[in-house]
């Protein structure tokens, strides 16, 4: 059965650039998904035409007929008894000797990234945290192949969301289609969701006990830092009526690069330390190495986490894309540790 594409047709974006309004167009197709809802997938970016390069494009996108032509069955393997004249027509012979795979969507990565993702818990920890939307967006379900994208072909939103979504297993492993999944703009506003987790501080009351703690149980990490809480505000007393709640706590920490620089300077013979009861000596180095590899692929950006290119220009996105390079790079160093950590 041969295939033919959606509906497709150009259309234009117009957007403000230094006083100026530029026109900016694309190819795009209509693709139907689940419950009849048709999703728009950039298939070209055209840039600035020129108004014969759109009619010549126009053309082009109406070239193409506007749904596909009704399935036909045929028989492949006819029986032992000889067909008759009328139903010999209705089958196809084929040669199984010059069958040929061709441009397979990849399953097994998909499989394997995903079987990481839960196995490290990460399903149930960004479950809890990224809730569905108002519209039943399954922010999690995105993130979960946004990291998968990261872990298995390195590249743009922009890319995942033209190519490699098609040719991949990630809408059979996780039960949505495209439009759940891959949609252009819930790509980038998953980047923005990751952000705003940030943006939800604790309570003053609640954040002084959580840096006691930190202090108390790394106080050589602890006297690297500058740690800034505000002061806690003054309430008015107020007849009859409740007191306003606090505001979030605005805190900020800055590294003191003169403590580190000392620190480094005297630096000698280390101790490890670890909170499992008398670890092997071998494994204990182990984990402290696999601490090492983990620095080093931040240090290098075009290494096993694939931090580069980066195709964002706001910093919160930024900020996102590296955070979801590192759930990749986890997922990554994940069957190593498998491996060489003993049975049961």
């Amino acid at each position: 059965m041969l295939y033919f594409p959606a509906k497709m047709f150009v259309r234009c974006t117009t957007r403000k650039k230094n006083g100026k309004s530029h026109r900016y167009w694309s190819l795009v197709e209509n693709k139907r998904c689940a419950g009849d809802k048709v999703v728009q997938r950039h298939v070209l970016y055209l840039g600035e035409i020129n108004q014969r390069q759109e009619v010549v494009w126009q053309d082009a996108a109406e070239a193409f007929p506007d749904d596909k032509p009704p399935a036909r069955t045929a028989a492949l393997f006819p029986g032992e008894r000889a067909l008759e004249a009328e139903a010999a027509t209705q089958v196809v012979r084929i040669r199984l000797s010059e069958m040929a795979l061709r441009k397979p969507r990849q399953y097994g990565a998909c499989w394997l990234a995903c079987h990481l993702y839960q196995e490290l818990g990460l399903d149930r920890f960004w479950a809890q945290r990224l809730p569905p939307g108002r519209k039943g967006t399954r922010w999690d379900l995105i993130l979960r192949t946004l990291v998968a994208y990261r872990l298995i072909a390195p590249g743009s939103e922009w890319r995942l969301h033209r190519e490699w979504f098609e040719r991949s297993g990630m809408g059979d492993l996780l039960g949505c289609d495209f439009a759940a999944l891959a949609e252009a703009h819930k790509l980038y506003r998953c980047h923005d969701r990751l952000k705003e987790l940030t943006r939800m501080a604790p309570k003053r009351d609640a954040l002084l006990p959580k840096l006691g703690a930190a202090s108390h149980q790394a106080p050589a990490a602890w006297r690297l830092f500058e740690i800034r809480v505000p002061e806690a505000p003054r309430r008015r007393k107020r007849k009859k009526k409740r007191p306003a709640p606090a505001p979030p706590a605005q805190w900020s920490w800055r590294l003191r690069w003169d403590k580190l620089r000392d620190v480094r300077r005297h630096e000698g013979r280390y101790l490890l330390r670890s909170n499992t009861p008398a670890p092997p000596a071998a494994q204990l180095w182990q984990f402290y190495l696999q601490l090492g590899h983990v620095e080093e692929a931040f240090r290098n950006p075009k290494g096993d986490l694939g931090l580069r290119p980066i195709f964002h220009q706001d910093m919160p996105r930024i900020e996102a894309h590296i955070f979801i390079s590192f759930l990749a790079y986890c997922l990554h160093v994940t069957p190593a540790g498998c491996a060489t950590s003993p049975p049961g």
